[in-house]
């Protein structure tokens, strides 16, 4: 039997790789499925079975980026936020993946449609510019959140000066 890897998703969502020795372990959800089962599963509209091809192949010795990227694709297409941050930083720094800022956009902006707090951030440094007050809002909802990183940026920008004062007390 060959030692292969094996991923084990967790309540917390978070994936584990395990060795183990049985042959084509997949471990997904509950029950433990083949790969093909999970492919399957995959191309039916299971976000999280994509979303789990797309870690599974970007940790493959074997299977190239592309894999990686195109089960996370899929799995971003379907909704999954992670997945959608996956694909905005491979599309968006050129990351096994041809650099393509207009794709990596797409991305963004259905992440922060979705609430993921990193999209929203990366939105509100691109609009200090242009659009400060609003930038401020975006920093301001997502430090409440506890987002250390809006936290830090406003204690930044409170010292600074360089975006538009506010009165918080009264929100």
């Amino acid at each position: 039997l060959a030692v292969q890897s094996r991923l084990r998703v967790t309540q917390c969502g978070r994936v584990h790789q395990k060795r183990c020795t049985h042959v084509s372990p997949f471990p997904f959800g509950e029950r433990d499925t083949s790969l093909q089962e999970c492919i399957t599963l995959a191309n039916s509209g299971d976000e999280e079975a994509a979303a789990t091809l797309g870690d599974y192949y970007s940790r493959s010795l074997s299977a190239g980026k592309s894999d990686a990227n195109y089960w996370y694709g899929k799995a971003a297409d379907l909704g999954n936020v992670k997945a959608m941050r996956k694909v905005f930083d491979a599309y968006y720094f050129g990351f096994d993946a041809p650099k393509n800022t207009a794709k990596a956009d797409e991305y963004l902006l259905k992440a922060a449609e979705g609430g993921a707090e990193w999209a929203q951030l990366v939105l509100a440094r691109r609009m200090e510019k242009t659009e400060p007050q609003k930038a401020m809002e975006i920093y301001l909802n997502e430090a409440r959140k506890e987002n250390c990183h809006a936290q830090a940026r406003l204690a930044h920008a409170y010292m600074q000066g360089d975006l538009p004062e506010r009165n918080t007390t009264t929100d």
